[in-house]
């Protein structure tokens, strides 16, 4: 029996090597279509926001198609409004939410709606930061959520640790917090992503056309499926109506609640809208802060006792500092939703409220001599 000896040889017949030059020359190619692509399918995108548009509520966490709608909104409105749940308008339709109301006040298309589902003040600064580098030399409507700090938990402070929104919004490196506990390799995935839009846009495009999936795992579920197809360059359709059902809270059986306050001078979340209004006015912009509206009637008497101090201590740093805000009256009782959130009616008093407050007025004055 004859055995042939194999010997190895520097090259064969399936392999191919590369000279530096040709290594050089795949990579500025690679270069060339990541800073390309994303420019494209965003042109070939159906993408034309109205006043009354507003992120649909399947994209809360695209953060690729938050950039595209800052920067629409930078090119075509004076004014934007940031927040979670309560700008984006949970409660309300389309043509109903805080900034279209603002618009109705004004009697003009003055302001456009930023609002994402659950962006809480830490989040907002990332997204802003990261996202929302259109927003310069604008006049910026923030929302300021107390709900944020009436717990640790919801103020992100504790060991343990738990899911909560937009964890890819907060800071990666320094503060590290205890109740966030990712990899390594997922805090540095965040980091380069935030830094190379190549990266958000492959991040719209799998959760946009691929169910948020990778395009192996995805063609293994829809084995007879074209992915190019999959491509439509179609978004899911605006939220028309309400997200909830649209009735007071008396009538969800709700009883009142003590809530535990943090105290601002502990509270990250109130650290990071401090941190949040010093960059957006480096940038030039025009700051205003809405202190949103807390149903007083859904908390105990102490819990509402504790919480006027937290708002007070709120309003008088923003009043050394220079930033001009307006804090809503109590509306009645059966304008609220829930904790946080008003109904239609709710939204109209506050847009009239705003109009009428000389504070906003200023503010109004400055933004449209920016232009």
């Amino acid at each position: 029996m004859n055995i042939t000896k194999h010997t190895s040889a520097p090259f064969s017949s399936n392999e191919q090597r590369l000279s530096l030059p040709e290594w050089t020359i795949v990579l500025l190619s690679f270069l060339i279509v990541a800073y390309l692509l994303p420019r494209v399918g965003s042109a070939l995108e159906d993408f034309d926001p109205q006043p009354d548009f507003r992120l649909p509520f399947l994209l809360s966490d695209d953060y690729w198609m938050f950039r595209e709608c800052a920067r629409q909104a930078s090119e075509h409105f004076p004014a934007v409004i940031v927040g979670d749940s309560f700008v984006w308008g949970q409660y309300v339709g389309m043509s109903e939410t805080m900034s279209v109301e603002i618009n109705r006040a004004l009697k003009e298309e003055m302001v456009f709606n930023l609002g994402v589902n659950g962006l809480h003040p830490a989040a907002m600064w990332g997204m802003l930061q990261y996202y929302g580098e259109a927003i310069q030399n604008k006049g910026v409507i923030l929302h300021l959520n107390l709900l944020w700090m009436s717990s640790d938990k919801r103020d992100l402070q504790g060991e343990e640790g738990f899911p909560f929104n937009h964890p890819r919004l907060i800071p990666q490196v320094s503060p590290q917090l205890s109740c966030y506990r990712p990899e390594f390799s997922e805090r540095l995935g965040i980091l380069v992503e935030r830094n190379w839009k190549f990266l958000s846009w492959v991040r719209h495009v799998k959760q946009l056309y691929f169910e948020n999936l990778d395009i192996p795992n995805w063609t293994f579920l829809n084995p007879y499926a074209n992915p190019l197809a999959a491509v439509t360059f179609t978004l899911p359709p605006v939220d028309e109506g309400p997200r909830s059902r649209p009735i007071p809270w008396t009538r969800q059986k709700m009883k009142a609640e003590s809530f535990s306050w943090v105290p601002l001078e502990r509270s990250f979340q109130w650290s990071s809208f401090q941190s949040l209004i010093k960059d957006l006015r480096e940038r030039g912009n025009q700051v205003f802060v809405l202190i949103g509206p807390f149903n007083p009637y859904l908390q105990t008497e102490e819990s509402l006792a504790r919480f006027k101090l937290i708002r007070r201590d709120a309003e008088e740093w923003l009043a050394r500092n220079n930033v001009r805000f307006y804090s809503p009256d109590d509306l009645p009782s059966e304008l609220y939703a829930d904790a946080s959130h008003p109904l239609k009616e709710g939204y109209a008093r506050i847009a009239q409220g705003l109009r009428s407050e000389e504070a906003f007025n200023h503010w109004l004055t400055e933004v449209r001599g920016m232009d």
